[in-house]
């Protein structure tokens, strides 16, 4: 199945805690205040292009500042779930739709549909909209969209009974990001496993990731099935295949 998801989002009025008063409470038609934002768009291009930006904003409105803080999108999730716990976070925010969801869950974002409409809804793609919509309500703008693809080397996808192009979860162990991506194959015995696209900012290379396929099962079928857990060593090599694994390597039952 051929995923296709957004690679990021911009949150609006996140919350943030500055002491010196948002824009928005600035006298009728004057701005005035500090917004701190965050981004993680660690590129020359891009990062160049919002500094660029902030900096004309704060010419045309001397009354207002803005913080930009930039992080790596390993570094990024971190500082939310920190901030979060400790009321910290931003004014804006860029996201991934994941992270969208996980802040509308703790309330910490609020919806941004007068945003959208000012710029025009017309010129955001729906699918994409719906990443950050619950109950009727966005808290986000689509930024960019990309499909998310992984590299995943043959003899590991057939040990492991996953076909090309199957919809997978990943799970990165160093930093607990969890994401969804589809396979596609590589040579056999490579001992390479890529990620590409927006998943590559997921994860950093080296860490450990443990990937996921799923199935439908009707009741009968439930009480037989047994899970194929495939273990590889440092080198990506199969190790060995069992049917269960729990806090820590349990006997093994040979499929």
């Amino acid at each position: 199945m051929l995923t296709v998801i957004m690679g990021a989002t911009l949150l609006v009025g996140c919350g943030g805690n500055s002491s010196k008063g948002s824009a928005a409470e600035a006298e009728p038609g004057k701005l005035k205040g500090e917004i701190t934002f965050w981004h993680s768009f660690t590129q020359g291009a891009r990062l160049e292009t919002i500094q660029a930006v902030a900096d004309q904003f704060m010419k045309d409105n001397p009354d207002v500042k803005i913080n930009i803080e930039t992080f790596s999108w390993g570094d990024f999730y971190t500082k939310w779930t920190t901030g979060l716990a400790s009321g910290n976070v931003p004014d804006m925010s860029t996201a991934l739709p994941g992270h969208v969801v996980e802040m509308m869950d703790a309330e910490a974002i609020i919806p941004v549909d007068d945003v959208i409409d000012n710029i025009g809804r017309d010129k955001f793609s729906k699918s994409a909209l719906s990443e950050g919509e619950s109950v009727g309500s966005h808290y986000s703008l689509p930024l960019y969209s990309h499909a998310q693809v992984m590299w995943y080397r043959k003899d590991l996808l057939e040990a492991a009974g996953i076909y090309e192009y199957e919809k997978v979860q990943i799970v990165d162990v160093n930093n607990g990001n969890r994401f969804e991506t589809y396979t596609i194959a590589r040579e056999r015995g490579t001992g390479m496993i890529c990620l590409n696209g927006a998943a590559a900012r997921c994860v950093s290379t080296g860490d450990k990731i443990i990937l996921m396929a799923y199935c439908e099962l009707n009741e009968n079928e439930v009480k037989d099935h047994r899970p194929k857990v495939v273990f590889v060593d440092d080198n990506n090599k199969v190790e060995r295949v069992t049917s269960y694994e729990k806090h820590g390597r349990l006997s093994d039952i040979i499929l």
